[in-house]
């Protein structure tokens, strides 16, 4: 699934798409992929959000939600 988002502020290193404290995929632009990857349970639902990782540990995490639920489809788990 992608995860898709503007981002208007001061230039960001990546943006990771967050369930609580666990950053499920990062990626340098929106939208950011997130697949299984052992991290995700089949079927369960997830509320994430976007971090913006800046230089150094600086961080910023939106208020926005999404929720997401992960499914098999065909060989490869992938959310839907």
């Amino acid at each position: 699934m992608n995860i898709g988002f503007t981002y208007g502020g001061p230039a960001a290193t990546s943006f990771s798409v967050m369930n609580g404290t666990t950053a499920l995929a990062t990626g340098s632009a929106s939208p950011v992929r997130v697949t299984g990857s052992g991290l995700l349970n089949l079927g369960q639902v997830y509320t994430v959000t976007v971090r913006v990782n800046y230089l150094g540990n600086w961080t910023s995490t939106s208020t926005a939600t999404a929720r997401i639920q992960t499914a098999l489809v065909g060989t490869n788990l992938s959310c839907a």
